[in-house]
């Protein structure tokens, strides 16, 4: 029984919840874009996303440390589910100024920043400072990649001169290890040559010496 009286209350405070959302998003699209601001204990920063919105992902951690450090909630309105967001979008965003995801909206100062930005740009746009409307963070590495890609006739052509760079880059390889093989071969037949005349040397020098003393050999012999 107590569980039960739990759940409907919960039940209760949730649908209560879910009206006075739907009340403070009509209650703005009802009057004009300077008269919308924040009663008391209302969030004052909106974010309009969407579920495949790969920039409004990316400034989550940056709406999370702003929640953190300025003690407020920023509300979340996501646009393709829920068709009373995207009205509410429509009329704060007028003459399609961004016409795109996320937008971020201020009902203090009635600015906005256009898609993904910085995290010290939309510190100051919620705290009411200077800040710009269209300030992108700075690229990620696989964006940089994916900016300099060439594609069709261009992407052809460069294909084929970095084939040509890459036939040339072997050949000279190639070319250098042959070059390397024929000193490696040359210097061991140096190397084998200055032996053999060595060991002739030492071996001539013994016979004469034996010829010249004559009484060291018969004493060996002896």
């Amino acid at each position: 029984m107590a569980l039960l009286m739990l759940r409907m209350g919960a039940g209760a405070e949730d649908r209560h919840s879910s009206s006075k959302r739907r009340s403070f998003l009509l209650s703005m699209m009802g009057v004009k874009s300077a008269a919308v601001r924040p009663r008391r204990n209302e969030p004052y920063l909106l974010e309009f996303h969407s579920i495949d919105c790969d920039q409004c992902e990316d400034m989550e951690p940056v709406l999370r440390r702003v929640e953190r450090e300025l003690h407020t909630k920023i509300e979340r309105l996501e646009v393709y589910l829920h068709p009373v967001n995207w009205d509410l979008l429509q009329k704060l965003d007028k003459k399609a100024r961004c016409g795109g995801l996320p937008y971020y909206y201020n009902r203090r100062t009635n600015k906005y920043i256009c898609g993904a930005t910085t995290y010290s740009n939309f510190k100051a746009f919620a705290e009411g400072k200077p800040s710009r409307a269209n300030l992108a963070p700075p690229a990620k590495p696989e964006e940089l990649q994916a900016s300099g890609r060439k594609t069709g006739v261009v992407a052809r052509f460069f294909k084929s001169v970095e084939r040509v760079r890459e036939a040339g880059q072997q050949r000279m390889k190639e070319r250098l290890e042959a070059e390397i093989q024929r000193e490696e071969q040359q210097r061991a037949k140096r190397t084998k040559g200055k032996a053999a005349d060595s060991k002739k040397g030492n071996g001539g020098g013994a016979k004469a010496g034996r010829a010249a003393n004559p009484t060291v050999g018969r004493a060996q012999r002896g």
